[in-house]
């Protein structure tokens, strides 16, 4: 079975510059993401069944139908969960047409719910994954000082596919979703 997630994928500048993060921390026990895994997931799937992949493909652009995109996205500020004592996953903050990112989640949320999978009910909050840390420790006192990476228009959404490995995740992207017209493109 697949395991899927939906994600806006990021602009190659603003990943470019956030790959940089990663050299600039002197932190052990990091697993920084690949550059081009970066992406701001919106909805988390896991398996699903290979004849359900449709009904995600629906859920999509049943969300997206009618969206005024693309998004004007920046990604700015490094940030921490659960918290910055106790780091386990590095993140970058979004900033921009955030309020428009969290209205699409949640159409999407609540078409793939409609649909019948089952979701985190964890509130959304935007943002794009950098590292995990093998043991909770303070986010290195050095990233503080880098605060902007840069700005996209994000124009789509993608059905994305994990494979996971030992040396890291390898994504394939099964489908776009474009957001000027909602039409769905696979």
């Amino acid at each position: 079975m697949p395991r899927l997630f939906i994600a806006v994928p990021v602009d190659d500048n603003v990943r470019a510059n956030l790959a940089r993060v990663g050299t600039a921390a002197d932190a052990r026990g990091v697993s920084w993401v690949r550059p081009d895994n970066l992406h701001v997931t919106l909805a988390f799937l896991g398996e699903v069944e290979e004849r359900r992949v449709p009904d995600v493909e629906d859920a999509a652009f049943a969300a997206t139908e009618g969206f005024p995109g693309p998004l004007r996205l920046a990604a700015q500020g490094i940030g921490a969960f659960p918290n910055e004592r106790r780091a386990k996953v590095l993140w970058a903050g979004l900033t921009g047409d955030v309020p428009a990112l969290i209205e699409l989640q949640a159409a999407l949320a609540k078409e793939l719910r409609a649909a019948g999978f089952e979701l985190d009910d964890k509130r959304f909050h935007p943002h794009i994954t950098l590292a995990r840390m093998r043991v909770p420790q303070p986010v290195p006192a050095r990233l503080a000082r880098l605060q902007e990476y840069g700005e996209w228009a994000a124009d789509e959404l993608q059905l994305v596919e994990s494979h996971l490995h030992a040396s890291g995740a390898r994504y394939v992207v099964r489908a776009d979703v474009p957001l000027e017209d909602g039409r769905f493109a696979s």
